[in-house]
């Protein structure tokens, strides 16, 4: 059994991530892994039918005073000119710069009522998983608009979430201007992907210290952004993520390994992720075929998912003369 944090397990019936709750959980994966919240899933249940409802206020909301739940949000938010009317934001938005200079609540998935209230928001937008359930009910309770903006784990969702926020914001000419450029970028991924003859076997491995890190497997954002990037899943045996094992990296036999870049860093670089058991054994290892990309670009499934992509691809096709 792997320890995640004070008190908590993964247990089994945990062990596998959901691509939504992956999502939701980038910046905070250990802490979502095991939440903390005891509330059987009957009582989880109720608690977000009750928040839902509480009606919002009447009319539209007023935008002067902005409070940001979670860091694919924040970041369009200021994609789409709204950066001086955010108030404050979740500790996990650090994009763009501007954001981490304004004060910070805790994770978008635990944070409370009072914190929020305290920046004086006129509006909420809360990114999906956003929460406890409770705190959401408080706001809409004490008279704030709260706006639940889906939540997305694949490019079309994507731009179907920033569509949906230029419209919140009254800023629709902004937001199709940005799908039109991020889609322009992804197209022009899958030119160079279609252009390489080659399928590298790429293993995602999330880490935040030696004694937490998990591998990714199918049907997670992870897989989607190595196979949009032109490689394939070096994990075909589970979904979600699972704690990994040096005995799966030895047999998923990875051509590269990609890695958050604050991950990374919390096992000591290439050289400390190489003294992981089964790292070193694997063809990455024996290259040193290590990728660090920073975790909400390349999962955040934000305005900079086709940069990621674009990066990823450079990085596992080093051949390729568009690298």
């Amino acid at each position: 059994m792997t320890q995640m944090s004070k008190g908590c397990e993964l247990t089994p019936k945990r062990r596998g991530l959901s691509r939504r709750q992956w999502l939701a959980a980038v910046p905070c994966l250990l802490a979502v892994a095991c939440t903390g919240d005891t509330q059987p899933e009957p009582a989880k249940a109720a608690a977000k039918q009750q928040a839902a409802s509480v009606p919002q206020p009447e009319g539209p909301p007023n935008l002067d005073h902005i409070v940001s739940l979670g860091p694919a949000v924040t970041e369009i938010l200021f994609a789409l000119g709204a950066g001086p009317k955010i108030a404050g934001v979740d500790k996990a938005s650090r994009f763009p710069a501007e954001a981490s200079k304004l004060p910070q609540l805790d994770y978008f998935r635990k944070v409370s009522a009072e914190g929020i209230l305290g920046l004086q928001p006129t509006v909420v937008f809360a990114m999906e998983g956003s929460g406890p359930a409770s705190t959401l009910e408080k706001l809409r309770s004490s008279g704030i608009h709260v706006i639940d903006v889906p939540g997305a784990d694949n490019t079309e969702e994507a731009l179907a979430r920033i569509r949906f926020l230029g419209e919140k914001l009254g800023a629709q000419e902004q937001a199709e201007a940005l799908c039109k450029q991020f889609s322009a970028q992804l197209a022009a991924v899958e030119t160079l992907r279609k252009s390489t003859g080659e399928t590298p076997k790429v293993l995602f491995v999330y880490a935040r210290g030696p004694g937490a890190l998990f591998v990714a497997g199918t049907k997670s954002p992870a897989e989607q952004m190595i196979n949009l990037a032109g490689g394939k899943s070096a994990v075909t045996a589970f979904e979600g993520f699972r704690p990994l094992t040096a005995e799966a990296v030895i047999e998923a036999a990875p051509d590269a390994i990609v890695v958050p870049t604050r991950g990374l860093e919390s096992l000591g670089g290439i050289d400390g992720l190489l003294t992981v058991p089964g790292v070193a054994q694997t063809p990455a290892g024996r290259t040193r075929r290590v990728v660090a990309i920073d975790d909400l670009k390349l999962l955040g499934f934000g305005p900079r998912a086709p940069e990621a992509l674009r990066e990823l691809f450079a990085a596992i096709h080093p051949s390729s003369e568009d690298a």
